[in-house]
């Protein structure tokens, strides 16, 4: 069974490591600093690091701290540590990002009358510390969670698609959502660059024209509405509100030159 000490980070030995890409331990720092230390390092008996390269790396050289906590494991190699470390732990998928995003204690900076949830929202800084990269990731990722179907949240989940492409489906109805997952990658980037040629993309004119008459039927049939109603007075409507109603319809007609 693993034990629990804490070690001067002096002691620690790192050695070869397959890992050298260390990304961001300034990001990682803040994140130690603000939370704490979540999960501590693994070494040997001898002070061996077997994993947890990362935060032993922020706290020593960026946080500056002397000490740290760790798990003295064994393994049948440091390589092996390292691998099963690295390659068994499952991260985090962007809507559980996006949920713990929605949780998160960050205290606005200067401005009493922001909520909470306003500043996540808006907070490059928020998304960055769970992981999405930005607030604009975050907020087409939490659009997905919020209107995508379930088929399309695992879609995104699983990578099959990015949040951007996810984001678009998701302004479909559901039964059109589902049927983009269903087809696969390449339907669902099809799917979401005909939403964007949509949106893009101004009314043909035979397209204008055909709204003009729509509309203008819809007047007319108001008009008729409007007329049987002044031959034929009720109670229910007065004539100031088929003067009202024509007014309407005039003003209807003036906006579509008519």
């Amino acid at each position: 069974m693993a034990r629990s000490k804490t070690v001067p980070v002096d002691d620690i030995v790192i050695g070869d490591r397959h890992r050298k890409d260390m990304g961001s331990l300034i990001a990682l720092a803040d994140s130690i600093d603000a939370e704490g230390l979540l999960q501590p390092i693994g070494i040997d008996h001898d002070n061996r690091l077997i994993f947890g390269e990362r935060r032993l790396r922020a706290v020593k050289e960026v946080l500056g701290w002397d000490r740290i906590a760790c798990r003295v494991v064994n393994v049948s190699s440091i390589a092996a540590g390292e691998y099963h470390e690295n390659e068994m732990r499952k991260d985090f998928t962007r809507s559980e990002r996006v949920a713990i995003l929605r949780t998160m204690d960050v205290k606005p900076p200067g401005n009493p009358k922001q909520t909470n949830s306003q500043y996540i929202a808006s907070s490059d800084e928020a998304a960055r510390r769970v992981g999405l990269g930005n607030r604009e990731t975050a907020r087409l990722a939490a659009k997905v969670v919020d209107q995508g179907t379930p088929e399309l949240v695992a879609a995104m989940d699983a990578g099959d698609v990015a949040p951007s492409v996810a984001a678009k489906i998701a302004d479909l109805p559901k039964r059109e959502q589902k049927t983009a997952v269903k087809g696969g990658k390449k339907v669902m980037q099809k799917t979401a660059k005909a939403e964007t040629h949509k949106e893009a993309t101004p009314p043909s004119e035979p397209r204008k024209k055909l709204l003009t008459q729509t509309r203008l039927d819809l007047l007319l049939a108001t008009m008729k509405s409007l007329k049987a109603n002044a031959d034929k007075p009720t109670l229910e409507v007065s004539m100031l509100d088929i003067r009202k109603g024509i007014d309407a319809v005039l003003k209807e007609l003036e906006l579509l030159n008519v």
